[in-house]
């Protein structure tokens, strides 16, 4: 069937394609075991995912993701100092926001992408030649990586694989036959939609697509591709200062640490990209990357990467790419667009791989770009694309062709096959300890807000920098907005951004004297002292000693014991008001300068 004519069969390609990944992602993540979809899915697993499900809170309660009055109190939260981009994402949050609660925004931001990706990457796969049982199929198969179901909720911006496809189309058509002045047109739209909604995509697209501009410059002996290409570039990265452009008007120094030897670790490793994923549902598989993960070549770099696995059928796909750069002549339907698969795929491996060219980028350009494993995402569409290729010209001898009965038969059964293959036991969520976390939290919070007058603010032991922080005892990055994403009405000292006043201020106090950090506390307002036992080395068992002999004891403690408050309530004196440092104190020597003298303060 000509390519064209594959073409007409769109619209039931991408139904099937988005049936296909619900019944996946239903699967994959065992959703039926959902007790109330408001619980975020990785609620109980915390990190990113937390961060995620403030910024849906704080566009129901502002209107927007930047600011929220509630948090980083005596101050106010502001994220213009931590500059993302997420324009696009916060747009569909928005709009997701009036229907539903935050952490359903986010539960339905991510699982609403499974079928996205499919149909996304389905589209893309007819475009290429693919015929309809695979492009159907082998869509599925891309929105089931492992990386979409490991990375979920707590990278929930990087599991949008719907960004990926169209990319790779552009870097082939530049490769191929060029672009006309509509597809010029769609090219740049959405690369200024890729550089408003992911910075890292928008990079790696960019990489692919000067790729595929310089294979077609050189075969056509023509440098407009060369200039497409940088357009191309130039459109992403106008989404991205689109996207911070808060941030760049605030001008408020970046509190995002990012060194270049975070390439080494975050880059992509080989062998976790052919390997089974970890944790694979068939154990012999899974002890095999097991083994590599931890005792093998790669101990103690078992991090992110694990999510870059490309499954069975789409490492034969990277493995027969390879074959034709080697000269190994596999069949293809299509023998140009698998030339030009595999010269893109070997393009990210040397880029993305450990010590690639990857490395040199973040260090001599930016190191903010230095997860490169992430980039595994575009070799598995390559490579899938490359599979598809090559079965499109067996499936050529079946009876009926590419698109008869035994095809769409077979397209099935390697579809299903292979979502049991990508699918891991480390990516299915802990339902049950999401309900019984969601439970705990939410009926402590709501006994402290019955306790505590509205607008209260409560200063939350011990001090965690914001918004990005190393793990401190039993303390997760991001552990301390649990309580605060369960209020409505209380204000909460987490959220103050790195190096702000108020965060100079926080540290200042927490390393006085019990007595006098807790005089502090009232003169700056605060109505309570929340204690987070998991924050210390020995449960929190001295400082809440030492709250309790000055306090009393708690009034509210969480069902698990890790959360005690303890009210501030007292008269205040005016020579105590004066006795301790005024939050305005630090707003007027940041204004002016000197806070730089604050900045070794509590650490």
């Amino acid at each position: 069937m000509p390519k064209d004519d594959h073409l007409r069969d769109t619209p039931k390609v991408l139904l099937l394609a988005a049936l296909g990944a619900i019944l996946a992602v239903f699967w994959a993540q065992q959703l039926w075991r959902v007790e109330d979809w408001r619980t975020p899915l990785a609620w109980h697993q915390g990190g990113d995912a937390l961060f995620n499900v403030l910024l849906a809170q704080n566009i129901a309660e502002t209107g927007w993701y930047l600011e929220n009055p509630r948090l980083g109190a005596p101050g106010t939260l502001e994220i213009y100092s931590f500059p993302v981009t997420i324009l696009g994402p916060m747009l569909a949050f928005r709009l997701l926001g009036i229907f539903l609660a935050p952490g359903a925004v986010v539960n339905a931001f991510y699982l609403l992408g499974w079928p996205l990706a499919a149909m996304v990457a389905a589209w893309v796969f007819l475009r290429l030649g693919l015929s309809p049982p695979l492009a159907a199929g082998l869509g599925v198969l891309f929105t089931a990586l492992p990386a979409h179901a490991i990375r979920g909720e707590p990278h929930l911006f990087l599991a949008n694989l719907a960004l990926v496809p169209p990319g790779i189309l552009v870097a082939h058509a530049l490769a191929r036959k060029g672009l006309d002045t509509r597809g010029r047109i769609w090219a740049l739209g959405f690369a200024l939609v890729l550089g408003a909604s992911d910075a890292y995509y928008a990079f790696f697209a960019s990489i692919l697509v000067f790729v595929g501009g310089a294979i077609g410059s050189f075969e056509r002996r023509s440098g407009r591709r060369l200039l497409d290409a940088a357009a191309f570039a130039l459109a992403s990265v106008c989404g991205i200062v689109l996207a911070t452009l808060p941030s760049l008007l605030h001008g408020i120094p970046s509190a995002a640490e990012r060194t270049p030897a975070e390439s080494s670790v975050l880059g992509l490793k080989l062998g976790q990209l052919v390997l089974p994923v970890q944790m694979h549902r068939f154990p012999p598989f899974g002890r095999v990357t097991e083994g590599y993960v931890l005792g093998g070549a790669a101990p103690g770099l078992a991090t992110e990467s694990v999510a870059s696995a490309l499954g069975l059928l789409a490492t034969l796909g990277l493995l027969l790419l390879f074959a034709q750069l080697l000269g190994v002549q596999a069949p293809s339907s299509h023998p140009e667009t698998t030339s030009i698969m595999a010269r893109l795929a070997l393009a990210g491996v040397l880029f993305a791989t450990v010590g690639g060219f990857g490395s040199l980028f973040v260090t001599f350009v930016s190191p903010q770009i230095r997860g490169q494993n992430r980039m595994s995402v575009f070799i598995a569409f390559l490579a899938l694309a490359g599979f598809g290729l090559f079965l499109d010209s067996v499936f050529a001898r079946f009876p009926g062709g590419t698109v008869g009965p035994l095809a769409w038969g077979s397209a099935a059964l390697l579809t299903l096959s292979g979502i049991w293959d990508q699918s891991s036991l480390l990516a299915i969520p802990r339902h049950r300890d999401n309900a019984l976390a969601w439970a705990v939290d939410r009926d402590w919070v709501g006994k402290a807000e019955e306790a505590l007058a509205p607008g209260a603010m409560v200063f939350q032991l011990p001090w965690i920098p914001f918004p990005e922080s190393p793990q401190q005892e039993g303390i997760f990055p991001f552990d301390e907005l649990r309580p605060i994403l369960q209020s409505n009405s209380l204000r909460w000292s987490y959220g103050a951004t790195k190096n702000s006043p108020t965060d100079l201020w926080q540290r200042a106090v927490v390393v006085m004297p019990p007595a006098e950090m807790v005089a502090a506390f009232r003169a700056a307002g605060f109505a309570a002292v929340v204690l987070d036992r998991r924050g210390y080395k020995d449960s929190g068992r001295r400082v809440g000693s030492e709250l309790r002999r000055l306090l009393g004891s708690p009034i509210v403690a969480s069902g698990d014991r890790r959360w005690e408050l303890f009210s501030l309530a007292t008269d205040r004196s005016a020579a105590e008001m004066a006795k301790y440092p005024d939050p305005e104190i630090f707003y007027d020597s940041f204004e002016s300068g000197e806070s730089d003298r604050w900045s070794e303060v509590g650490r």
